[in-house]
């Protein structure tokens, strides 16, 4: 089973990377874009959380926090390397503070001040399949999915819920795209050992969805990076591109990659 404890100290949970290809500091502040889809509701739910005041008897505050994934080792280790990002990042907005603080203005003022400190560091369990169960799970997808708890304070629950539904919404979205060159790699090199090298190269239309599809290339073995065809290689700074570097023959499959790659980049504007 897979347990782990988020820190933001110098230690750091199994399987994260610790690589140059991957700053701590930068990755950090690109997931800190996250902290601003907190909710202003929840913010105030959770300094009333914070102050003792229970608001809402019948759904009250949790501890825990249920995500599912795709049971596939690669998306999952993705899956943890951008909870582990996005726990270093995390932080309340100060404007929400500040509005909330304006709303409430009978709780006391270290109640705000606990919020500008609050951080999420949560435990993070894989359930068993019983416990899948226990949540009303189907059968069908109980085998093809895992199913994440994360636990912590209730106000750092309430107030991540919104962030991560929206980064696990990334992580799925980029996912498809590199399993799809991945497999095709792998069906080629048993064929004729060599197959094609396919690489993901950096752009800035949008630093956190780059980041977590770097992420995934990086765990599905492809490569990345500016420097990844040759060391005359640029970052593209203007548009996103995948490129994709074939040995003759050519197969139909890489050719339809191509296409489908290109029609996807028009499409964008």
């Amino acid at each position: 089973m897979y347990s782990s404890q988020m820190t933001k100290a110098d230690s750091v949970p199994k399987g994260i990377v610790v690589s140059d290809l991957f700053p701590p500091e930068v990755c950090s502040q690109i997931f800190s874009e996250l902290n601003s889809r907190s909710l202003l509701y929840k913010t105030i739910l959770a300094a009333e959380i914070i102050a003792g005041i229970q608001p809402n008897k019948v759904d009250p505050p949790s501890r825990y926090l249920v995500l599912p994934t795709l049971n596939d080792q690669r998306y999952i280790n993705c899956f943890l390397q951008c909870i582990f990002w996005f726990s270093n990042s995390f932080e309340v907005p100060k404007c929400q503070i500040d509005i909330a603080r304006g709303m409430r203005p009978s709780l006391p003022l270290e109640v705000f001040d606990q919020l500008e400190q609050l951080r999420f560091l949560p435990k993070v369990r894989l359930l068993e399949e019983s416990e899948k169960r226990e949540l009303g799970i189907l059968e069908t997808q109980i085998a093809s999915h895992s199913v994440w708890r994360l636990e912590d304070v209730p106000e750092a629950i309430e107030l991540a819920q919104t962030p991560l539904r929206v980064l696990l919404d990334i992580i799925s979205r980029t996912h498809v795209l590199p399993r799809q060159i991945a497999d095709l790699v792998a069906e080629a090199k048993s064929s004729d050992q060599l197959g094609p090298s396919i690489v993901h190269r950096p752009y800035t239309d949008s630093p956190l969805a780059a980041l977590v599809e770097a992420a995934h290339f990086y765990f599905h073995d492809l490569g990345f990076g500016p420097v990844s065809g040759g060391s005359d290689w640029q970052t593209d700074i203007a548009y996103r591109s995948t490129n994709i570097i074939s040995r003759p023959p050519l197969t139909k499959e890489v050719i339809d990659l191509h296409l489908q790659l290109s029609q996807s980049f028009w499409e964008g504007f």
